[in-house]
């Protein structure tokens, strides 16, 4: 009894001993080495790009000048002007448009504030659009409304020579809308304080369209072609 006694309790220290010296696989790592070395592995994020600057300020701006009105000289009315869809540009899903107006009477006259405008479908019925009118948007900052003289006698439109011309722009949005399912064909535009309209082709002269997805930005009439930045 005394023999097999000692015998158990020898191969137990036995069994016991090579438990606490065998090491632990070498493929078992710590959680946290494994997250670390994850981490270590993932690439870093690309630098973003700068955010695309707004059309206005890729656009060099022609300046001119403002003419003094001679005292008594009067309003403009519709009969005396003509205007033209001059050019478009975009910028992050907006597009601006800029209109240029002409007096083509043989007498002066100014123009004062905002315009009305009208959006017309190729079968001749108005499309819904909510227009506002204002002074600051993402492309610039317009003057407020001040008179400007229109007088006789100046450069065709779309001549680059915009002197005694006026100008507006139009923004719109084209990405929160199909625009192809409300195409325009017509605008018209109403001098500021008439009721007659002018219609032209909803297009420039190089061809370029004017798409829009219900809302409308207006700026006062300008003596300079596009907003300034400032």
């Amino acid at each position: 009894m005394g023999r097999t006694f000692n015998a158990m309790v020898s191969a137990l220290v036995g069994l016991t001993v090579a438990a606490c010296t065998s090491s632990p696989p070498a493929a078992i790592r710590s959680p946290s080495s494994a997250r670390t070395s994850v981490a270590a592995s993932a690439p870093a994020p690309p630098t973003p790009s700068p955010p695309p600057s707004n059309f206005a300020s890729a656009v060099p701006m022609t300046s001119y000048p403002r003419l003094p009105i001679p005292a008594g000289t009067p309003r403009c009315h519709t009969s005396q002007l003509e205007v033209s869809f001059r050019s478009n540009g975009a910028a992050a899903g907006r597009i601006e448009y800029t209109f240029e107006w002409r007096n083509q009477s043989k007498s002066p006259c100014w123009v004062y504030g905002f315009v009305g405008f009208q959006t017309i479908a190729p079968n001749g019925r108005a499309l819904a659009q909510t227009i506002k009118w204002t002074t600051e948007w993402s492309f610039g900052r317009s003057d407020p409304p001040s008179r400007i003289l229109l007088p006789s006698d100046t450069a065709a439109l779309g001549s680059g020579q915009g002197t005694g011309h006026a100008f507006f722009n139009v923004v719109t949005n084209d990405v929160l809308c199909d625009t192809s399912q409300n195409p325009v064909a017509l605008l018209e535009i109403w001098p500021p304080d008439e009721t007659a309209a002018l219609r032209i082709a909803a297009q420039t002269a190089a061809g370029a369209p004017f798409i829009f997805c219900t809302d409308i930005e207006l700026n006062p009439l300008q003596v300079q072609e596009t907003p300034r930045l400032d």
